[in-house]
C-alpha cells in the first residue's frame, strides 16, 4: 500500500485591499474658515479623487478605492464665481482592507472671495 504524504497543490488568489473614502463638502455659512455647527452640506459638488472626477449629489460621497494614496479636492472648474476653497486638496491613505477614511472639505462664499476674483479679473483685463 502506497501512502502519500503530500496534498494537492493549493491555489490561492489574493485580492487587492479595498477601502472607503467618505467625503463631506460644506459651505462656510458663517465665514469663519472652520467647519462647525453653522455650516451646511453643499449639494451637487464636483470632486476629484486621485485624478477621477466624482459628481456628489447629496453632499456626502462614498468612494471605494484600492490600496494607495489619493488627493481629495474640489474640481476647480466647478467652484462658482465668488467662492474659494478653504479646506481642499487633502490626502487620504488607504492602507489595508476595509479602511474607512473621512474627509471634510470647506468652500467659502464671502466678500473676500468676491473681491479676490474681481482683482484677478481686473489685472488680467488690464495686462
Amino acid at each position: 500500500m502506497d501512502v502519500k504524504n503530500t496534498s494537492e497543490p493549493l491555489s490561492l488568489t489574493l485580492n487587492q485591499a479595498i477601502g472607503n473614502i467618505r467625503i463631506r463638502s460644506f459651505s462656510d455659512v458663517n465665514a469663519n474658515n472652520v467647519i462647525d455647527g453653522g455650516d451646511t452640506l453643499l449639494q451637487n459638488v464636483d470632486l476629484t479623487v486621485g485624478g477621477y472626477t466624482l459628481f456628489d449629489q447629496p453632499g456626502i460621497s462614498n468612494f471605494s478605492v484600492p490600496y494607495g494614496s489619493y488627493i481629495v479636492a474640489f474640481n476647480e472648474s466647478w467652484i462658482p464665481e465668488g467662492a474659494k476653497a478653504i479646506i481642499d486638496s487633502l490626502t487620504a491613505n488607504i492602507r489595508s482592507c476595509n479602511d474607512s477614511l473621512f474627509v471634510d472639505l470647506l468652500l467659502g462664499f464671502n466678500c473676500f472671495a468676491k473681491i479676490r476674483q474681481k482683482i484677478i479679473t481686473f489685472v488680467l483685463e488690464n495686462i
